[in-house]
């Protein structure tokens, strides 16, 4: 048998921020504590937390989060959901801190040590929207949210 394939070239995009950047040793210092907080969030249950590994400085941070009434209702909750797919000739590569599933919609939480106010992290999370609307027909939030801050940014 002869098999026809048509070939396309694929262009790959990832939807989080790239940075080519040197940072300064305070950036720096940032960045790695952002990966921290990050990797404490993806192994934590959310629905039955336990701090007893969660450092004393991270603390109040981490049950500031759990407390804040995002959880409420939570069906299930997905850590560093990864995803990819192909559309119009571009395959799309992400990885979403947090996908909470509620009886209604959807939450898409991105983590940051502090800053929420970048174009591109909207860029991001509206890409992982659009994926996430291939798969479901349930309203989809999506949240950005500082641990500095303590406070929650939904994007529109």
């Amino acid at each position: 048998k002869e098999l026809n394939y048509e070939m396309k070239e694929i262009e790959n995009l990832k939807f989080s921020k790239v940075s080519h950047k040197l940072y300064s040793e305070e950036e720096k210092k940032n960045l790695e504590e952002g990966l921290f907080i990050h990797s404490l969030m993806e192994n934590i249950n959310l629905k039955s937390p336990d701090y007893e590994n969660i450092p004393f400085e991270y603390l109040d941070k981490i049950k500031k989060f759990i407390n804040s009434g995002i959880l409420d209702n939570l069906l299930n909750d997905y850590h560093e959901y990864e995803f990819m797919y192909v559309e119009n000739n571009i395959e799309y590569h992400g990885i979403m801190d947090l996908l909470l599933e509620y009886k209604n919609h959807f939450a898409i939480i991105d983590y940051k040590l502090k800053n929420t106010i970048d174009e591109s992290y909207q860029k991001q999370l509206n890409g992982y929207k659009n994926y996430l609307k291939t798969l479901t027909k349930k309203d989809i939030k999506i949240y950005l949210y500082s641990f500095i801050d303590g406070k929650f940014l939904e994007i529109k």
